[in-house]
């Protein structure tokens, strides 16, 4: 059964990690140092912080000013609890300036709590297809601006 007072925390952090994109040491702060990751445009699954801080160094190589998302958001936010663990699943959507479509991932990420609060130990995020713009409806006017993207 999930704790309502524990859900409440995960959901916090999901925001708050989405809400500091930009800042990558906030962002770290949220992730196990072991966390292993599958990210779509990795070639195999990572394995700890300094492995995810590469692949965004080489993302953030490949940015330009159309590229760099104006709002990301997390979506349908599910999220489970149970003693120290939790599992939250939603659609993260980047929203970009100009005609440039939003881009969906969906994103399940596995937590432990320790004593020092929840960390992500696994992040799953898969790319969906980009919709044409004129067919990707209203965007989301919550989330956050980053400075970068992920």
């Amino acid at each position: 059964m999930t704790d309502v007072h524990a859900e409440g925390h995960v959901r916090a952090l999901i925001g708050d990690l989405y809400a500091a994109l930009g800042d990558w040491d906030a962002f770290a702060r949220r992730l196990d140092p072991r966390v292993t990751v599958w990210e779509s445009d990795a070639d195999g699954m990572l394995h700890g912080t300094g492995q995810v801080d590469a692949l965004r160094t080489r993302r953030r190589a490949g940015l330009t000013a159309a590229t760099v998302p104006l709002s990301v958001t997390p979506e349908d936010l599910l999220v489970d609890t149970w003693q120290d663990g939790a599992v939250a699943r939603y659609v993260l959507r980047a929203a970009y300036p100009g005609h440039l479509s939003d881009q969906c991932y969906r994103v399940t990420d596995v937590l432990r709590r320790s004593d020092a609060g929840w960390h992500i130990v696994h992040h799953h995020s898969e790319a969906l297809p980009r919709e044409p713009a004129a067919a990707a409806g209203p965007r989301s006017t919550g989330g956050t601006t980053p400075p970068q993207a992920r």
